[in-house]
């Protein structure tokens, strides 16, 4: 990897090769929004693997972004109410999209296309945002994935 690595707050899935970074508060919902991400795919044929949970450390590749867990908490989820579990994961991922968990109120309804991409070690990457703890998280976040926005510059 090329680059100084940059560690933050989030918990980064991949969803059948496109690595999907949950970014929010504490309690909005990241862990619960993966693990739920994860539990679908075991009925379905489409893998979806945790990366890392509560800190994810993020480099430039190229003209990607890749992300993986810092060492001391590889293969590690926090199920609120339950704890820490170890789990399956894959060594990394390459950023494809970003999910920012926010208060219900500030959602908007047509996001401000300015506002649908977010730089990361200077690569654009596509975003969007969703209700913190809201239980259809994993269904937008699929659907994301399968019919992107059009861009309306």
């Amino acid at each position: 990897m090329s680059g100084t690595p940059q560690t933050l707050h989030g918990t980064l899935v991949d969803v059948t090769g496109n690595g999907v970074l949950l970014r929010g508060p504490s309690g909005s919902g990241k862990s619960s929004i993966a693990l739920g991400l994860i539990d679908h795919a075991s009925n379905t044929a489409a893998p979806v693997f945790l990366v890392s949970d509560d800190r994810v450390v993020l480099k430039r590749r190229d003209d990607v972004i890749v992300g993986r867990a810092p060492d001391a908490i590889k293969g590690l989820l926090e199920i609120r109410g339950i704890g820490i579990v170890r789990m399956p994961t894959l060594e990394e991922s390459t950023l494809h999209l970003i999910v920012d968990l926010v208060a219900e109120n500030e959602l908007q309804r047509y996001p401000d296309p300015e506002a649908d991409r977010a730089l990361i070690h200077g690569v654009a990457i596509p975003r969007v945002c969703c209700a913190a703890r809201n239980p259809d998280a994993g269904g937008i976040i699929r659907a994301v994935l399968r019919f992107p926005r059009e861009r309306t510059e």
